[in-house]
């Protein structure tokens, strides 16, 4: 089972890179898509239907909230089967927000949670940890 992480980067300097009040609230609306374009992702890549078969949950909306560890604006971290599907969700939003966001930095990292079914305070620390890592190693966004 694969912990992943998604978060959006530089919000400040993204929100107000603009000097109109328009853009800058535009922006800001637009960081909290992040969830939305994370739900659409596990249902388009399959990851949220292998979810509920490895759980033995029933098909339909809402059969798949275990799935999900945190949902804030800005930031989500869910629970899927196996590290390919963590590895399509995360290219699949970071390539909306690309598209959907040009300028906005969404970064997603994942991790093996091993024997575990449940999340705790040790993989809470661990995937951000990883997310600390990963920030420092990539460019800054303006240079990619």
């Amino acid at each position: 089972m694969q912990l992943v992480m998604l978060e959006t980067n530089g919000n400040q300097h993204y929100i107000f890179s603009s000097p109109r009040l328009r853009d800058n609230i535009g922006a800001s609306s637009l960081l909290t898509h992040l969830e939305q374009w994370t739900e659409e992702a596990l249902a388009s890549t399959g990851a949220a239907g292998a979810w509920r078969a490895s759980r033995g949950l029933p098909a339909g909306p809402g059969a798949d909230k275990s799935q999900w560890v945190s949902r804030s604006s800005g930031k989500v971290i869910v629970m899927v089967d196996e590290p390919q599907r963590a590895r399509d969700l995360i290219g699949e939003v970071t390539r909306r927000a690309l598209a959907q966001a040009p300028g906005m930095d969404v970064s997603g990292v994942h991790l093996d949670m091993g024997d575990k079914t449940h999340v705790d305070e040790d993989l809470l620390k661990r995937i951000h940890a990883r997310a600390a890592r990963y920030g420092l190693r990539r460019p800054p966004a303006e240079a990619r």
